[in-house]
């Protein structure tokens, strides 16, 4: 084994190790345990974004979008398709596409805290509570995410 002296590891490499643990942590959970994680680890990385100054109370899509895209940089785009009884929100170009395309090639249930994080904020603006009923990697690395409004 080798280990890098005085070198700046990439952030991406952090991020993409922290998703993988994530992923393993979770492989053997159920549909519910995992949305319940989910809701868990998403409200924790809530907390650190607001305590950081990262998001607000009282945000509107469009903020949410901006943190999304360009304050994180998480995403190239996020596109919200908010139908009468569901909602789904396509996560366009995610910083762990690699990953993403891993899980969509060998069909590997998708962990991600934002997942939780999206669901929180949107039931906030919307006051609507919403259910995750699919987590859909794509072929191109893209992700799609399909709640149920309860």
């Amino acid at each position: 084994m080798s280990i890098i002296e005085n070198k700046e590891i990439p952030s991406i490499i952090v991020g993409a190790s922290l998703h993988h643990a994530m992923q393993k942590i979770t492989e053997n959970t159920t549909g519910e345990e995992r949305k319940k994680l989910l809701r868990i680890a998403g409200q924790a990385v809530l907390d650190f974004l607001k305590e950081n100054d990262i998001v607000k109370d009282r945000m509107t899509l469009s903020d949410v979008k901006h943190v999304f895209v360009d304050v994180l940089d998480l995403l190239d785009d996020l596109k919200i398709e908010d139908k009468e009884n569901e909602i789904v929100f396509k996560l366009i170009n995610p910083l762990l596409a690699d990953c993403l395309r891993e899980a969509y090639l060998t069909n590997t249930p998708v962990f991600c805290p934002y997942i939780g994080v999206i669901e929180i904020l949107y039931s906030q603006i919307n006051k609507t509570k919403l259910d995750l009923t699919a987590v859909e990697p794509q072929k191109e690395g893209n992700l799609e995410l399909t709640f149920r409004k309860c």
